[in-house]
């Protein structure tokens, strides 16, 4: 049952996002296809206005990632399709579970369609080269590789933006306890929850730097030069992203069987 939920739930939120991969891919290409053209100003100005949208369909692809994740829980949840989702003979542990799982895919795909559209708009061998060379200079005091060096920050873009997407599937659940207010509860649950996770990231690694003297040095001073310690800062705080993301869906599901309370 949980791969048939699953992929209905896929279905409603990708429906919605196929047209910004369109938009970001389509102009992606057109900002390659103008900028290609050398010493011409009106192409210039034209490949920069494309370049520009894309960018800003790249946003909106993040935003409404995270935005329809939420629409499709609270309507199959608490509206009136709840009055269906739940006389279906499925686990509320499942039904959440496909929302889990749609969700994190669907983001797991707008950060692959992203990437694939800076690389349609910036792809060449000079661009890798300066780019390099630019990583290069920041990493090369840490002893730290430029692939490991992306592969980490987008891996803690990526989890950064999951558990903001958990906090708010928090405050949907939470602010749909009450009777009165219930969007309006959501989102300030869902926010209070976000900067509760910030502190707990912010505190660990503080906790971390008690026992790591470098590690301390990241709010005592400008400058970190222990490349173990600037590895393990990376670490500290992916693992603690993590861990946060596993205990929110464990109360999640806790709170959600719990009871709903449909509008």
């Amino acid at each position: 049952m949980l791969i048939k939920q699953l992929k209905y739930d896929l279905k409603y939120v990708l429906k919605f996002l196929l047209v910004f991969y369109f938009l970001a891919v389509f102009f992606g290409g057109l900002t390659r296809l103008f900028l290609s053209f050398e010493n011409s100003l009106v192409m210039e100005i034209i490949g920069r206005i494309c370049q520009g949208t894309a960018i800003s369909m790249m946003f909106s692809i993040l935003i409404n990632t995270l935005t329809r994740s939420w629409v499709r829980m609270s309507r199959n949840f608490y509206s009136d399709e709840a009055y269906l989702t739940h006389t279906l003979p499925i686990k509320k542990q499942t039904l959440y579970l496909s929302k889990l799982l749609c969700s994190f895919l669907m983001l797991l795909l707008s950060f692959v369609v992203c990437i694939g559209v800076l690389m349609i708009m910036f792809y060449s061998d000079n661009f890798f080269e300066t780019l390099e060379l630019l990583l290069t200079a920041i990493t090369m005091p840490f002893d730290i590789s430029v692939t490991a060096t992306i592969i980490f920050l987008i891996s803690i873009l990526f989890i950064e933006i999951f558990v903001s997407l958990l906090c708010g599937f928090s405050g949907i659940i939470i602010g749909h306890k009450f009777n009165k207010s219930k969007g309006g509860l959501s989102f300030v649950f869902g926010f209070i929850t976000y900067i509760a996770v910030q502190i707990v990231v912010l505190g660990s690694v503080v906790i971390c730097g008690l026992f790591d003297k470098n590690i301390m040095d990241v709010f005592t001073t400008s400058q970190i030069t222990n490349a173990d310690s600037f590895k393990a800062l990376f670490v500290i705080v992916l693992g603690v992203y993590i861990i946060i993301a596993v205990i929110i869906n464990i109360i999640n599901i806790f709170l959600f069987k719990k009871g709903v309370n449909v509008d």
